[in-house]
């Protein structure tokens, strides 16, 4: 039992060695959602959150943030045909195409795609 923790103790010092320990300074708290803004975040992930990022770090279960991150693909790949038709963008900082990466690379995170 020492050893093990003996062990564990040393790999926690090589990891905050390697800067590899966020800071509690640097963690962003969780945020909780009420049950009307998941309703409209299952609806318009965009209208709820600010990135795709930002569904990882919320306190809900993981059935709502694949949902959400699920649904934010759906509407970020329509956007993507629409623009790819002729449409205008939406105003938006990113691009759909940089918009559905970030979605998928959240998907990824999750362990869901």
């Amino acid at each position: 039992m020492a050893i093990a923790a003996a062990n564990a103790y040393a790999s926690y010092i090589a990891c905050e060695k390697e800067g590899l320990l966020a800071d509690e300074e640097d963690t962003p708290p969780m945020k909780t959602l009420s049950a009307a803004e998941l309703d409209q975040a299952k609806l318009d992930p965009g209208s709820v959150f600010h990135e795709p990022e930002e569904v990882l770090r919320t306190s809900l279960s993981h059935l709502d943030k694949r949902t959400i991150l699920l649904r934010w693909e759906m509407d970020a790949d329509a956007a993507m045909r629409a623009t790819s038709e002729g449409m205008p963008p939406a105003d938006s900082p990113r691009s759909p195409a940089e918009l559905l990466g970030a979605i998928q690379a959240a998907l990824r995170t999750q362990g869901g795609a």
